[in-house]
Protein backbone atom coordinates (compact mmCIF):
# COMPACT_ATOMS: atom_id res chain seq x y z
CA UNK A 1 0.00 0.00 0.00
CA UNK A 2 2.96 2.34 0.38
CA UNK A 3 3.91 2.08 -3.47
CA UNK A 4 2.35 4.71 -5.17
CA UNK A 5 3.84 4.59 -8.49
CA UNK A 6 5.32 1.36 -10.54
CA UNK A 7 6.87 1.26 -13.64
CA UNK A 8 7.24 -1.19 -15.67
CA UNK A 9 9.31 -2.81 -18.56
CA UNK A 10 9.12 -5.32 -20.75
CA UNK A 11 11.74 -5.44 -23.25
CA UNK A 12 15.49 -4.28 -23.59
CA UNK A 13 14.87 -1.51 -25.28
CA UNK A 14 12.55 -0.14 -22.34
CA UNK A 15 15.10 -1.55 -19.99
CA UNK A 16 17.79 0.39 -21.52
CA UNK A 17 15.20 3.64 -21.46
CA UNK A 18 14.72 3.50 -18.00
CA UNK A 19 18.59 3.07 -16.90
CA UNK A 20 19.64 6.01 -19.27
CA UNK A 21 16.75 8.13 -17.16
CA UNK A 22 18.03 6.56 -13.76
CA UNK A 23 21.08 7.19 -14.34
CA UNK A 24 20.77 10.96 -14.47
CA UNK A 25 18.60 11.22 -11.23
CA UNK A 26 19.56 10.70 -7.50
CA UNK A 27 20.19 7.26 -6.72
CA UNK A 28 17.21 7.55 -3.98
CA UNK A 29 14.30 8.97 -6.35
CA UNK A 30 12.73 5.68 -6.47
CA UNK A 31 12.45 5.49 -3.30
CA UNK A 32 12.04 8.79 -2.31
CA UNK A 33 8.65 8.57 -4.70
CA UNK A 34 7.57 5.48 -3.28
CA UNK A 35 7.77 3.77 -6.73
CA UNK A 36 8.50 0.62 -7.90
CA UNK A 37 10.67 -0.29 -11.22
CA UNK A 38 9.32 -4.17 -12.74
CA UNK A 39 11.78 -5.59 -15.28
CA UNK A 40 10.65 -8.14 -17.44
CA UNK A 41 13.26 -10.39 -17.94
CA UNK A 42 10.91 -13.44 -18.87
CA UNK A 43 12.55 -13.39 -22.62
CA UNK A 44 16.36 -13.34 -22.02
CA UNK A 45 18.36 -16.89 -21.80
CA UNK A 46 18.77 -18.02 -18.14
CA UNK A 47 22.84 -18.03 -19.21
CA UNK A 48 22.69 -14.32 -19.58
CA UNK A 49 20.59 -13.69 -17.05
CA UNK A 50 22.89 -14.97 -14.39
CA UNK A 51 26.58 -14.34 -15.87
CA UNK A 52 25.71 -10.32 -17.33
CA UNK A 53 22.39 -9.29 -16.71
CA UNK A 54 22.00 -9.71 -12.32
CA UNK A 55 25.46 -8.84 -11.97
CA UNK A 56 25.07 -5.90 -13.54
CA UNK A 57 21.65 -4.77 -11.76
CA UNK A 58 23.20 -5.30 -8.57
CA UNK A 59 25.55 -2.49 -8.98
CA UNK A 60 22.61 0.00 -9.49
CA UNK A 61 22.36 2.30 -6.83
CA UNK A 62 18.25 1.46 -6.78
CA UNK A 63 16.15 -1.76 -6.76
CA UNK A 64 15.07 -3.42 -9.73
CA UNK A 65 12.35 -5.98 -9.62
CA UNK A 66 12.80 -8.63 -11.97
CA UNK A 67 10.00 -11.01 -13.58
CA UNK A 68 11.05 -14.32 -14.66
CA UNK A 69 8.01 -15.32 -15.77
CA UNK A 70 6.45 -14.75 -18.45
CA UNK A 71 2.97 -15.61 -17.54
CA UNK A 72 3.21 -12.45 -14.32
CA UNK A 73 4.34 -10.42 -17.27
CA UNK A 74 1.19 -10.84 -19.00
CA UNK A 75 -0.43 -9.34 -16.12
CA UNK A 76 0.68 -6.11 -16.86
CA UNK A 77 -0.47 -3.57 -19.52
CA UNK A 78 1.72 -3.10 -22.17
CA UNK A 79 2.00 -1.61 -25.32
CA UNK A 80 5.48 -1.98 -27.57
CA UNK A 81 8.41 -0.17 -26.83
CA UNK A 82 6.54 1.91 -24.32
CA UNK A 83 7.04 1.90 -19.96
CA UNK A 84 3.73 1.56 -18.24
CA UNK A 85 3.24 3.82 -15.87
CA UNK A 86 0.84 2.50 -12.89
CA UNK A 87 -0.28 5.45 -10.28
CA UNK A 88 -1.35 3.67 -7.33
CA UNK A 89 -3.25 5.60 -3.86
CA UNK A 90 -3.77 3.00 -1.53
CA UNK A 91 -2.86 0.04 -3.23
CA UNK A 92 -5.43 0.52 -5.73
CA UNK A 93 -4.90 1.73 -9.59
CA UNK A 94 -5.51 5.19 -10.08
CA UNK A 95 -3.87 5.54 -13.54
CA UNK A 96 -2.18 3.58 -16.44
CA UNK A 97 0.04 5.16 -19.03
CA UNK A 98 2.57 4.29 -21.49
CA UNK A 99 5.54 6.32 -22.16
CA UNK A 100 8.30 6.21 -24.59
CA UNK A 101 10.55 9.21 -23.75
CA UNK A 102 13.07 9.88 -20.71
CA UNK A 103 11.20 13.28 -20.36
CA UNK A 104 7.63 11.46 -19.57
CA UNK A 105 9.57 8.82 -17.02
CA UNK A 106 11.16 12.08 -15.22
CA UNK A 107 7.50 13.79 -15.41
CA UNK A 108 6.14 10.91 -13.95
CA UNK A 109 8.67 10.54 -11.14
CA UNK A 110 7.88 14.47 -10.02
Amino acid sequence: EQTSLILFAAGKSTSALMSKTLEDLPPTILKDKKALYVADISGMPSFITKIVAIPKIQKRPYTIALLKDESLSKRFPQKDDAITIIKLKSGKITDIAFVTKQEEIIKALQ
